[in-house]
């Protein structure tokens, strides 16, 4: 099992962003030590079902990662790819703390935030951005933007360009 999710992370890392990435090697760090908890301490179906979760947690943020530009994206969504059940997927989320249907949101989020400050990104419409991470509407988009990050998508946008602008500016000092 480890061994399978830890080749499925590295093929999916490049994609991801570096705050993803770094989640992702919290999750492989903490695969492994409970894997080698249980070869320590001999089988446990506690720890087995814990690392079956766990396995499966790393599945579904992956399966949203790759899935954010579905305006239907859901718990129902992931327990319908798994066969699981919603109940279920809500309690593999729960071991880490955050509703699956919040992951799903904080996820869209981070990728439009990355997307409005990417200059390669810059030929985007910020309703063309919403629509890549799911949200179809431009208005539900500002609005959930701007209630996560506490500023519209153009704000966003005009501070990052305004930061790479004086990056770009800034002569190397000596």
């Amino acid at each position: 099992i480890l061994t399978a999710a830890v080749t499925e992370m590295g093929r999916n890392a490049t994609a991801l962003s570096g705050e993803a990435r770094t989640d992702l090697g919290h999750t492989a760090a903490e695969l492994l030590i409970s894997t080698l908890r249980t070869a320590e301490h001999g089988h446990s179906p506690l720890a087995d079902r814990r690392l079956s979760r766990r396995t499966q947690l790393l599945h579904m943020r992956d399966f949203v990662r790759r899935h954010l530009a579905d305006p239907d994206l859901s718990p129902q969504t992931l327990a319908d790819a798994f066969n699981v059940s919603a109940r279920y997927v809500h309690a593999v989320f729960a071991e880490d703390g955050s509703p699956p249907a919040r992951f799903i949101r904080d996820t869209r989020m981070a990728e439009a935030l990355r997307m409005l400050a990417d200059p390669r990104q810059r030929h985007r419409s910020i309703a063309s951005i919403g629509y890549c991470v799911g949200i179809e509407n431009p208005s539900i988009f500002a609005r959930t933007f701007r209630g996560h990050h506490g500023v519209t998508p153009r704000e966003y946008r005009h501070l990052a360009e305004t930061s790479l602008s004086l990056d770009e500016g800034r002569k190397p000092s000596s």
